[in-house]
């Protein structure tokens, strides 16, 4: 027999608040600087049936790409990015 196709769809969003980082001047003194708030969105798109699976994703779809500070410290060796956009195909197979 045949077996019956099923679709799924699926967005997520991620909040990143901004974040204050105290730096240090050569007149020592400090001066509080802030990140950029953003907002990540993440899709995908998928069809199964009962023996396999095909899944297109986009993560980061905005392709937000600003320096992030990372640092629990405030040491800027700990700053990162963002992943930037990435697409792709997942196969699965069921056996």
């Amino acid at each position: 027999g045949r077996s019956a196709l099923e679709g799924k769809l699926a967005l997520a969003a991620h909040y990143i608040s901004q974040k204050g980082r105290r730096n240090l001047t050569g007149q020592g003194t400090s001066v509080l600087t802030y990140t950029d708030p953003f907002v990540s969105v993440d899709g995908s798109f998928s069809i199964d049936s009962s023996r396999w699976g095909v899944m297109l994703y986009v993560d980061n779809i905005t392709d937000y790409n600003k320096l992030r500070d990372g640092s629990p410290f405030n040491t800027p060796e700990w700053d990162y990015r963002v992943r930037p956009r990435t697409v792709g195909v997942q196969l699965t197979t069921r056996f």
